[in-house]
């Protein structure tokens, strides 16, 4: 074996703990070290573990106190965040050769946004308008706790296999309450910082949500809203010009989505979306003009009619809200046919046949859910979900550990473990019934 492979065969060496965290695997590499994936023997649950690269790795003392810095920036930012839109950030701290590193939450079958920013990757419209939503929403939270993002790019945010959005790398966030771990100066990725953090000016939540503005129009556009050759030319044009109007680049557009994302890329703050929580409250009436689903119902009715459902009796005001953010409200027509995928279907008004190669097996009313084994398998029995009468219904697709708190997620699985007995015992009646 030549010095090289010996190098590389040492590299990819795998330790067996990192601090309690038993190492199961590699996770993935980046500029700043290794992701690996680890798992934690007091709670039992996997998580990714990201290591900075030490001076063995080529890191000089210097970076490796930035990216301590970094890292631990991040986890005070991210660490204090409780969102289902937010990576979790479990644990950080130093290995025995003084490496940083943290824990996080692991996601199964990941992938970023950035892998849906080219022509004949793009997600289409309403995948694109709920993925930034997420966002936004996300950025609410972190906003709400005085915590300034100042990274979002697509390759910060998470693709979960069920089209949750995870918000990642805090590493440069701005912290209103700063500290001495508070990475402060001209720090970000120029392509989709705002004006303002080019300039290196104070920064508001506004900033984030330019940066995201940047994020929809190269989601819809497969092309970055700003592009010069060199960082000069870059801020340049980041500063005193406009990005090509979406309407040049797809005409098919719906005008009240290019309208988001030109409030967004406004140059003043102050001509800009004023909050993320704005921005949330755009994308939900440019989802709405599209027709993707999204009840027009004002929220405190919405949660109205969830706590008038035995379904969700026991869960909170706040619980409620996240299962209303995870969801989608529909309306279907009668005698039109939801399909069944691997989701949950909560019956909120009217009721809805359930059927199986043409045989009816019961009809769902008000306050029941459908699908209960296929969201909680992962797998779909082919069922037709026909509307007996215009029906209002709350779709869950995601896990509810990817969007839920503890909290919320405790009751959530009662709440289903009951509803999956109810449906076993129905079958079992009907069953004997037809012998």
């Amino acid at each position: 074996m030549t010095d090289s492979a010996d190098e590389q065969a040492a590299a990819e060496a795998l330790p067996e703990f990192i601090a309690k965290y038993r190492i199961t695997g590699i996770a993935g590499r980046g500029a700043m070290g290794v992701v690996y994936r680890g798992h934690d023997p007091f709670v039992d649950r996997e998580v990714a573990i990201k290591v900075a690269t030490g001076e063995g790795g080529g890191r000089s003392n210097r970076s490796l106190e930035v990216a301590k810095r970094l890292f631990f920036n991040e986890a005070r930012s991210a660490g204090v965040l409780d969102h289902p839109n937010i990576l979790r950030v479990f644990d950080a701290g130093e290995d025995s050769t003084g490496r940083p590193y943290m824990v996080m939450e692991f996601v199964e079958g990941s992938r970023t946004l950035r892998d849906h920013t080219t022509e004949g990757q793009l997600l289409p419209v309403p995948k694109v308008l709920e993925a930034v939503r997420q966002t936004a929403d996300a950025l609410v939270c972190a906003h709400a706790h005085g915590v300034i993002h100042r990274d979002i790019k697509p390759a910060n945010l998470l693709l979960t296999p069920s089209g949750a959005v995870k918000v990642g790398d805090f590493g440069i966030a701005q912290r209103l309450q700063g500290d001495e771990t508070q990475v402060l100066g001209w720090f970000g990725s120029p392509q989709y910082m705002s004006p303002e953090q080019a300039r290196d000016d104070d920064l508001s939540p506004r900033s984030d949500v330019f940066s995201l503005g940047c994020v929809m129009y190269e989601l819809l556009s497969g092309r970055r809203a700003f592009e010069a050759r060199g960082l000069t030319a870059l801020l340049n044009k980041l500063l005193n010009s406009d990005p090509l109007p979406l309407t040049e680049l797809r005409p098919e557009l719906p005008p009240a989505v290019t309208a988001v994302v030109d409030r967004c890329l406004r140059k003043d703050p102050a001509q800009r979306l004023p909050s993320a929580a704005a921005l949330v409250t755009a994308l939900d009436a440019a989802m709405k003009d599209l027709g993707s689903g999204v009840a027009s119902l004002p929220e405190a009715e919405q949660l109205a009619v969830l706590r008038g459902l035995g379904w969700f009796a026991g869960f909170a005001p706040n619980d409620l809200r996240e299962v209303l953010k995870a969801g989608r409200w529909q309306t279907v027509a009668q005698e039109s046919t939801l399909e069944e995928a691997c989701s949950l279907h909560i019956v909120l008004r009217g009721s809805l046949a359930v059927s199986l190669q043409g045989r009816r097996l019961y009809v769902a009313a008000a306050g029941e859910s459908l699908g209960e084994v296929a969201y909680a398998t992962g797998r779909a029995r082919g069922l037709t979900l026909t509307a007996l009468e215009t029906a209002e219904v709350l779709t869950l697709s995601a896990p509810a550990r990817e969007w839920a708190s503890l909290a919320c997620q405790m009751r959530f699985a009662q709440a289903l473990g009951t509803a999956l007995a109810e449906r076993q015992w129905k079958t079992l009646e009907a069953l004997a019934a037809a012998r």
